[in-house]
Parts: structure tokens; C-alpha cells; sequence
């Protein structure tokens, strides 16, 4: 693939720059929000805030040799994308401003840049784009749909405009009229329920259009293909039988060869990534929730091994106390479901980066106003307090979507706040030192 560079304008982003704006209107950097976890007896962990809860979001994960031919257009989607990788790399973007009425239509701009979960990457709707040197890259999109009912140029269902990604692609680049009005967290999340019963099980690579000018007229090619490899997923089995854990498939789309689109599987669309780093010679605690099943989708290090440890700590379980394993191989496209009262822990090696997504329970006689933040019940306990542990009784009335997508607004309403006033008491620490 020839990026073709020398049509475009160019820009190098460094590292410690978390805010950066470009000369294409409305396409930039802007800051994400890091919580590390420290704590002796588990492994430690960092979350990545990049959801502000009032949007949804997936993941996409890059096999080796993957490889974007074309570039792709949306006219309601605004892609708020961070890119995380196990070892640091950079990542070549190129973007092409295709809005018929933007103050900078017609530029192009290639951004250089480093996998960096600190910043997120904002395109606009409109803005075409495409990326090299994504191999080993895992993205996570919080997108914004936008819509209008009379935009004929937009396809809720196939929003994506493509062209090559070759110097003529590029010089005849479409333009397109944008939608103007965010449609609401409820209709997002009904698209992402749509796409998760669409998805459940994986699909085969979606075929390929490709808008290019056969003499002299404008068509659109379907570019089809027979790479399916979402059959090959075979479910790790706990040794002893699941006592209430359970490998379930994921709803995902074959992107290229090896990499995959991850929607959401719960209801309420809400999901954590945590960096959990597993090198590390102490004997790790197991955890469990009292209130929330979690479901844990290992998102990189794909083919690695990893061993998953459980314990039913369920005083009303047949299988309490019981205690099982399970050793399984990385892959995005299942995950874990581990319920409330059942204890765990996973011993591997290296970095890893998982989905978090979490069902929330509540038990019908205690009062509403004292919720946990989500994953805030979770409790750590030494392996030698296992066996005399006395037992967990969950609640069994799930919370609707709707609360747990309201803890996880105000959640990241809360850490910005903070991070804010962190910021901005380092600026006038600054300038009160200049000022002397």
C-alpha cells in the first residue's frame, strides 16, 4: 500500500500531548482520564476513562498484517477512538475533510502519532480516513450518531462512504452533506442492541464497497469476500465444571483476517478497559463482587495462556465452596461471565487489556440511595481464607440499563472534575513561579 504522503499536509504528534487541534476543523486530540489500582494483593491495575457515559462504544482489534485499502467516510458518526497497544508503537492517520460546507474542506492532513491511552482521537463526521501500522493495536470507539431525516446521502444501517486509497481515490475524494442532530443515549443503545443480536456468534467479513469513476460515471463496486474464521472459535471448559462461571461468544464482526469489531453484550451498553499487568512473582488474592456479575473479554495478546481460578463462595449454591480451573487461550471473540459471590483470580504473563462489562443487582428490601460505583464491590480474599469463608448471599433483582449508564455519567463526571481542578492548580502553581 503507497500512503501516497506527499498529497497531504503533515503533523507529528508527541507523546505528552493529550490536547491538540488540527488545521482540519473539528479533528484533534482531547484528553482521556487514567486510574491506576496499586494494591499488594492483586495485580495491578489501570482504567482507562474514555467513555464520558452518555455515549456508547465498541472495540477493534488489528491482527498481524493487517492492512486498511481504502479510506472510509461516515455522515452521522462522529469516532472518538483511543488506541492502546502492549508495547508502544506509532500510527499513521491520514484524513481528507469532505463536508461540503466545513471552513476547511478539501485539506488533507496526515497525523503521526503514539498508542497512547491518554488521548482520544476525534473525528468529525464528514472527515474521511484511514490509518497505517495498526498490527497489534486495539481501538476503542465511543462514538456519537448523528441523524437527519433528510439527508438522502445517509444509510443508518451502511454508514460508511469508501474510496481507494490511491492518489486518484484521494484527488477525487466525495463530498458529503453531514447530519446535525445527536440522537439520544436511548437510541444508541437500541442500535448497539440491533447489532448485538445481529452479531451474536460473529460474522463473516462484511463485503467491501468501493465508490470509484468508471468511464466517466460515478458507481459503486461490491467487493465480496469468503474469509470467515468466527467458526474456528472453540469455548474453554473449567475442569470441574463452571459452578456458575461460563465462556460465552461475544457479537463480533470479522474485520480483516485475525481482527474482529467487539460490540457491547449487556443491555446497558456500559463497559470498563483495564490494563491489568499479570508479571509478578507474589501470589495474587481472589476477588469476587457481592453485587455485580462481571464479564471479562481479553482484548490483546491474542494465542497467550492464561489460568482463570474460581471459587463458589454462594452460601445458597449447590457448588458451594467448590473450586475449579480453567487454563485458555487469549481471543477477543468470547468472554467470561463470572456472577456475583464467586471468587477469582488469573495468573499469566505480560500486559493485558480487558472489557469490562457488568450486570447490577439489588436486593428488593434495601434502600436505593446507597449504591456502590460500579465496581466498587469488590472484595479481596487470601487463598487461606477461602475455605472458612462464610459465604455470600447476592441479590437477585437487576438493575435497569438506564441507572447503570446514569453511575457511569457521573462516575467520569467526577474523575474530570477532579483531574480538572489537579490541572488547573498545576497552572497557577506555574505561573505563580514565572510571576516571581
Amino acid at each position: 500500500m503507497t500512503a501516497n504522503s506527499d498529497l497531504f499536509e503533515s503533523l507529528s504528534v508527541l507523546d505528552d500531548c493529550h490536547r491538540v487541534a488540527t488545521v482540519i476543523d473539528g479533528l484533534g486530540f482531547a484528553s482521556n482520564y487514567l486510574l491506576e489500582h496499586q494494591s499488594p494483593e492483586i495485580h495491578p491495575e489501570t482504567k482507562i476513562l474514555s467513555n464520558p457515559g452518555s455515549i456508547v462504544g465498541h472495540f477493534v482489534t488489528h491482527g498481524a498484517g493487517f492492512r486498511y485499502s481504502t479510506f472510509g467516510v461516515h455522515v452521522g458518526q462522529v469516532d472518538r477512538l483511543t488506541f492502546h497497544s502492549a508495547t508502544p508503537k506509532r500510527v499513521t492517520g491520514y484524513f481528507i475533510d469532505c463536508r461540503q460546507d466545513s471552513p476547511s474542506r478539501g485539506r488533507r492532513l496526515s497525523i503521526e502519532f503514539g498508542t497512547n491511552a491518554w488521548r482520544k482521537l476525534i473525528i468529525p463526521c464528514g472527515v474521511a480516513h484511514t490509518f497505517e501500522n495498526l498490527e497489534g493495536v486495539v481501538t476503542r470507539n465511543d462514538l456519537t450518531l448523528v441523524a437527519d431525516a433528510s439527508n438522502p446521502s445517509w444509510n443508518l444501517l451502511n454508514d460508511d462512504v469508501v474510496f481507494p486509497w490511491t492518489a486518484e481515490g484521494i484527488k477525487t475524494a466525495p463530498e458529503v452533506t453531514i447530519n446535525t442532530t445527536e440522537i439520544p443515549l436511548s437510541a444508541a443503545t437500541m442500535f448497539y442492541g440491533l447489532q448485538r443480536q445481529l452479531l451474536r456468534g460473529g460474522r463473516k467479513q462484511s463485503s467491501l464497497e468501493v465508490q470509484a469513476t468508471i468511464a466517466g460515471k460515478e458507481t459503486r463496486l461490491i467487493v465480496s469476500s469468503d474469509l470467515d474464521r468466527s467458526a474456528d472459535v472453540r469455548l474453554p471448559l473449567f475442569e470441574e465444571g463452571p459452578i456458575g462461571c461460563e465462556f460465552a461468544l461475544n457479537s463480533f464482526n470479522s474485520v480483516a483476517d485475525a481482527s474482529w469489531a467487539v460490540v457491547p453484550t449487556t443491555a446497558s451498553c456500559v463497559a470498563d478497559w483495564v490494563i491489568v499487568d499479570m508479571d509478578t512473582d507474589e501470589q495474587v488474592w481472589f476477588s469476587y463482587h457481592t453485587r455485580q456479575t462481571v464479564l471479562h473479554t481479553f482484548l490483546d495478546g491474542e494465542g497467550s495462556s492464561v489460568l482463570l481460578e474460581v471459587v463458589d463462595l454462594r452460601s445458597t449454591s449447590r457448588s458451594f465452596r467448590r473450586r475449579t480451573a480453567c487454563r485458555f487461550t487469549c481471543d477477543p471473540r468470547f468472554h467470561v461471565r463470572i456472577p456475583p459471590g464467586v471468587a477469582y483470580r488469573y495468573i499469566g504473563q505480560g500486559r493485558y487489556g480487558l472489557r469490562v462489562e457488568y450486570e447490577m443487582f439489588v436486593d428488593t428490601n434495601e434502600p436505593r440511595l446507597d449504591l456502590p460505583p460500579i465496581g466498587a464491590d469488590r472484595i479481596n480474599l487470601p487463598t487461606e481464607r477461602l475455605d472458612g469463608a462464610t459465604g455470600v448471599t447476592p441479590p437477585n433483582l437487576a438493575l435497569p440499563a438506564s441507572v447503570q449508564q446514569m453511575m457511569a455519567r457521573r462516575e467520569y463526571e467526577m474523575i474530570e472534575q477532579s483531574w480538572e481542578a489537579q490541572l488547573n492548580a498545576a497552572r497557577s502553581r506555574y505561573r505563580s513561579a514565572f510571576s516571581r
